[in-house]
């Protein structure tokens, strides 16, 4: 190009005013060929001009154009233009101490270009800024990249491509490296802990506490399967992930390793030690001198796919913090505290298998304000310490499905505010000598179920299973539970509910000592008890010689019930208890079966003390095939003045022999105040009962149903030789009775006479009120055998007596009495309150059938009598008697009168007799005759003509029941 002059113009056309602001362009030039030498352009020399533009926004433009011109006097050279390559700026991450290999798809030649698409390659790259990184690369553009140890942040290096027309670019490869990887091998050289070069030990990234060593915090530290066991006492700091070879290695969604087989850690000492947020995966720990995994404030730590094996040490100790943790296995040997403690912890503990034997502490401690759901299904065993403490814990399910074997303290549940706690293994076997086997304590919301049977508990002088100050359910399943507690109480259930399934025990035994045997004390409603024996006589326990003050609840009795149902009992062995054999509060639904209650039970006949007490029973009860002996007082007894008694039966069953000197009833059955009661004796022997065997009574405005069927009643044998009164049902203050006396056998067995010492059967209203409801009784006295105690002995074989307020409405029928010495041998008599109130009262009774025999020194076999107020509506007829005692006759009919108060008004009673000539009869032939006529087998009817108005004869008598 020859020119006289050069000028340099040059312009960017078809930019925005915007543009302009962002592309530059510099345009240079370079004397390429100088004919003269003299260093200035002179015609015919030849200028290389170079023009750079650059954009300076930081983003792409598009629809730039650069428009340029030649100076006048200058030709352009053909062919000469051309375009240099453009290597744009690479941006890459990289994981700490790991390898990043780039293919040559994905490299650095990817964005880069040449505007005359020649072929570019890399020409050249330099080291990295950061000291001790690694790169190589290809001319394809394909690189390695090794940080330094321990670096993260940001790296470069600079590459330079050519397109092989000697143009050249140069740009920078940004290398962000985070989420740092620490590797260990212990099967080669100790290295600088990179990917290539891991360490072989956890040395240089153990400083105590994290100072002094390699590591950080949010690491990730990564232990090959290796050779052999690695050391102990790995120290984890803040939200570092611990991952052995036995799970995939994946980092930042980049997987570095497949799964593999696990490495062993925690030889020689202790496993792992946690920080906070830490995450523990793919190995197994196998602590030969400490703790296997410990750690204290451990925010969220997660672990899984990780055994755990300690000796001398707690298989696993965490403190404080939110558990997301699935074990394969974690055991214990030997652990001079816990085998394995979590405390304050929220999440999830899984534990798939193991076994925690020689604690001196607790097995399985769980403790502090946190609602962690634990699931453990091993083994749990320690001579010394607990088993189990479960303590404060405010939610969550824990499950131990294993065995447990505790000599040491047992199991403690205590203070805990909600969630379910389960104890399912096959055997769970207690022995604690002094200290408490089961204790569970102040647990309100919080479920605890021991399942699966068999929970074995043995004492020498600690309670047995003691729940106490609530919990939401209690339950015990499943054959063979036993509880044997030396001299103190077997099982206490206070102010704690019983779940619905129950609490199940095969036998329950407590012998000597104060503590009360059993105490049920206020256990809600949903469940109760049940003591099932295996059929054999006591093979339910034995609960004997409790000693304790009089009116005391915790001592000197042997089943202990207050505001509690839906208990059983069956074959257990109850006797000689200081206050009650069996005493009921409030019960509701309670079943003893093949019990035997004897010895002596009770000291204190003002605190009403016996062998089976009960105050307030509800729902249905029962007592069958037991033996009732040895009270104080009553041996068996009900009383009510409240709420409804659906049934109480008592069957099959033996009770007698009281103390004879303060012994009172066999059997007592009793409403008060607006209580209404069903009971049912039947099938019972009753023998040396001191004053009544049966006695049913209904007071106040109660109501009693009552049935008395087939019982065999007798005196006592030997130096035991008492017994007054067969069965007694009476009412008083307006009670309703209802009853049904049948088939009874009294003072005999069918076989021998074995007389009582009074009176057969007593069916007696003394309501002393003469306002409200009047007394009512109703009910049949029917194919009953009494045989009363002979010459010279008082006492009626059967007796209706009302002397009160009301009626009685009887059927009297098929009786047989004999052997009566000195009263009536069948008595019905109305007698408006042989006392001071004026009180009218009726007799509604049949009298049929009955064969009635007394001996000479009696008075009438059988006699109807009014007095007074008195009225007597009766259906009479064949009935069979030998006669009366010298002067009286085998039957008589009486009306008298009577002076209420004494001195005051004369009554004449009234007395109706069905079948006689209807209205008044004053002919005492007549009456006798139709006497006479209604009942063929009697010896000498008569009617009593002292004060006689007039029998009235009817046609029938309404309201015989």
């Amino acid at each position: 190009m020859k020119m006289k002059r050069l000028i340099l113009i040059f312009f960017c056309a078809g930019l925005t005013g915007t543009l302009l602001g962002q592309v530059t362009t510099r345009k240079t030039s370079v004397l390429q060929m100088d004919a003269d030498a003299n260093g200035k352009t002179n015609p015919g020399d030849r200028l290389r001009y170079t023009i750079t533009i650059t954009n300076t926004s930081g983003t792409n433009l598009l629809n730039v154009q650069f428009n340029d011109s030649n100076f006048p006097n200058q030709t352009l050279v053909g062919g000469s233009i051309k375009t240099t390559p453009i290597a744009r700026p690479d941006s890459y991450t990289a994981i700490g101490n790991t390898l990043l290999t780039v293919p040559a798809g994905s490299g650095v030649l990817g964005n880069d270009s040449d505007p005359d698409g020649d072929i570019i390659s890399v020409n050249s790259y330099n080291s990295p800024v950061a000291p001790g990184g690694i790169v190589t690369m290809a001319a394809d553009g394909s690189f390695t990249y090794l940080s330094a140890a321990g670096f993260t942040g940001t790296d470069t290096f600079t590459y330079t491509i050519s397109d092989g027309n000697g143009g050249f670019s140069t740009t920078t490869v940004t290398i962000t490296v985070s989420n740092r990887v620490w590797y260990v091998n212990n099967a080669g050289a100790n290295g600088d802990g990179r990917q290539p070069t891991p360490f072989n030990s956890f040395a240089s990234i153990n400083g105590a506490g994290g100072a002094g060593d390699s590591d950080g915090t949010n690491d990730f530290i990564y232990v090959f399967t290796g050779s052999g066991s690695y050391g102990a006492g790995l120290a984890l700091e803040s939200s570092q992930k611990l991952v052995g070879a036995g799970v995939a290695l994946v980092v930042g969604g980049t997987t570095i390793y497949s799964a593999g087989s696990r490495p062993t850690l925690g030889s020689g000492g202790a496993g792992v030690i946690c920080s906070t947020n830490n995450t523990i995966q793919g190995l197994n720990v196998n602590a030969t001198a400490g703790k296997g995994i410990t750690g204290t404030n451990v925010g969220t730590l997660a672990i899984d796919t990780v055994a755990v094996t300690s000796a001398n040490g707690a298989a696993l100790d965490v403190d404080t913090g939110t558990a997301a943790i699935t074990l394969d296995s974690a055991s214990s040997t030997n652990s001079p505290a816990d085998g394995i403690r979590l405390n304050a912890l929220n999440g999830t503990v899984t534990i798939n298998g193991g076994i925690l034997t020689g604690a001196a502490g607790t097995s399985m401690r769980i403790t502090g304000a946190g609602s962690a759901s634990v699931t453990y299904p091993g083994h749990l065993s320690n001579t010394s310490g607990r088993a189990v403490e479960i303590a404060n814990h405010t939610g969550g399910t824990i499950a131990l499905s294993g065995n447990i074997t505790n000599s040491g303290t047992g199991i403690l549940v205590q203070n805990n505010s909600g969630g379910t706690n389960t104890f399912s293994g096959a055997s769970k076997v207690l022995n604690t000598g002094a200290n408490m086997a089961v204790n569970l304590a102040n647990n309100p919301g919080t479920t605890i179920s021991f399942n699966n049977s068999v929970l074995a508990i043995t004492t020498t002088s600690g309670i047995g299973f003691n729940a106490t100050g609530g919990a939401m359910a209690i339950n015990v399943t499943g054959a063979g539970n036993t509880i044997n507690s030396g001299t103190a109480t077997a099982l206490k259930i206070q102010n704690s509910t019983i779940g619905a399934s129950g609490l199940t025990f095969q036998s329950i035994t407590s012998s000597g000592g104060s503590g009360t045997g059993i105490i049920l004390d206020n256990t809600g409603t949903n469940g109760g008890l049940t003591v099932t024996g295996t059929g054999g006589a006591g093979s339910g326990g034995t609960i004997a010689s409790k000693t304790g003050s009089d009116g005391s609840t915790a001592t000197g009795i042997g089943v202990y019930m207050n505001n509690t149902r839906s208990n059983a009992f069956s074959w257990m062995q109850i006797s000689d208890c200081q206050n009650f054999g069996i005493r009921g509060l409030n019960v509701t639904s309670v079943t003893m079966s093949n019990i035997v209650v004897n010895g002596t039970n009770g000291t204190s006949s003002p605190s009403h003390e016996g062998s089976v007490i009960f105050d307030n029973a509800f729902g249905t009860c029962a007592l069958v095939n037991s033996t009732v002996r040895g009270s104080i007082e009553d041996n068996f007894r009900v009383e009510n003045d409240s709420g409804t008694l659906t049934s109480f039966t008592v069957a099959n069953c033996t009770i007698g022999n009281n103390s004879t000197n303060s012994g009172n009833i066999g059997v007592r059955i009793a409403s008060k105040v607006s209580a209404v009661m069903t009971a049912t004796v039947r099938n019972c022997t009753f023998q040396g009962n001191r004053t009544d065997s049966i006695n049913c009574d209904a007071g106040d405005t109660s109501t009693l149903t009552i049935g008395i069927l087939t019982n065999t009643i007798i005196a006592g044998t030997g130096g035991n030789n008492q017994g007054n009164l067969g069965i007694n049902v009476t009412t008083a203050l307006n009670g309703q009775v209802n009853f049904n006396i049948d088939g009874n056998k009294i003072g005999t067995d069918g076989v021998t006479s074995q007389p009582l010492l009074n009176t057969g059967i007593n069916v007696f209203n003394g309501t002393l009120v003469t306002s409200g409801t009047p007394a009512f009784m109703s009910g049949t006295v029917r194919s009953n055998t009494v045989v009363n105690a002979g010459a010279g002995q008082s006492g009626f074989g059967i007796r209706v007596f009302n002397s009160g307020y009301g009626t009685i409405a009887a059927n009297v029928s098929g009786n047989n009495v004999s052997n009566v010495g000195l009263d009536y041998g069948l008595l019905v008599e109305a007698s408006s309150n042989s006392g001071t109130a004026n009180a009218p009262c009726t007799n509604t009774v049949g009298v049929t059938g009955n064969t009635v025999n007394v001996l000479s020194g009696a008075l009438d076999a059988i006699r109807l009598q009014a007095r007074g107020r008195g009225v007597i509506n009766a259906r009479i007829n064949s009935n069979v008697s030998n006669g009366g005692g010298a002067g009286f006759r085998g039957l008589e009919i009486r009306q008298a009168n009577q002076t209420i108060p004494a001195g005051g008004t004369i009554y004449t009673a009234t007395f109706n007799l069905e079948g006689l000539t209807t209205g008044p009869q004053n002919n005492l032939n007549t009456i006798v005759n139709y006497l006479q006529g209604q009942n063929p087998g009697i010896t000498l009817a008569n009617c009593d003509a002292l004060y006689v108005t007039g029998i009235t004869g009817m046609p029938s008598v309404p309201g015989i029941p």
